[in-house]
């Protein structure tokens, strides 16, 4: 969609139609990161992680528009958004995560079985890497079944709404 709005922008304005379709691509990606990371930063304990992770992601863009400026060919812009949109889903799952254990905090979802297993003793949730995990893709060391159907739930959905469409001959 970005091709072809650069297109209709080139047609009807020109340079600056380009400018304004960048200048909106920009804002909208700055947009999404500021809501994840106001999320990510409500849970407990995560405000290091959060400083940390918008450290590394301001260097990494920074490094980034340095090796485009450079002319770095062999980036494939397919491969690069593909991935930064895995990575929006596996922040937005942790978003969706944190919400329900809220939800089922507050006695407004029921848990089901909870804790559904308890894999503390592999990678625990409230140590470093744990939490961690959390954080990005919404990991939790004991969840609830009421938990793990909404995960499970989202990536279905998710992978359903991702897979190409088939058309009919």
């Amino acid at each position: 969609s970005l091709h072809r709005d650069l297109g209709t922008a080139m047609q009807r304005s020109g340079l600056l139609g380009i400018a304004g379709v960048a200048a909106l691509a920009i804002a909208r990606e700055g947009a999404e990161t500021a809501v994840f990371l106001y999320g990510v930063s409500l849970e407990p304990g995560n405000s290091a992680n959060v400083v940390v992770g918008a450290v590394l992601g301001f260097g990494l863009a920074a490094l980034t528009a340095w090796a485009l400026g450079r002319g770095l060919r062999f980036l494939d812009y397919r491969r690069f958004f593909a991935l930064s949109g895995w990575m929006l889903l596996c922040f937005a799952v942790a978003l969706l995560v944190s919400a329900v254990d809220r939800l089922i905090g507050a006695g407004l979802l029921p848990a089901l079985v909870d804790p559904l297993w308890d894999s503390a003793w592999l990678l625990d949730d409230s140590h470093r890497l744990g939490s961690l995990l959390s954080a990005l893709v919404g990991y939790r060391a004991r969840p609830s079944l009421m938990l793990v159907g909404v995960y499970a739930a989202y990536w279905l959905a998710m992978l359903r709404a991702m897979r190409p469409e088939r058309r009919v001959a």
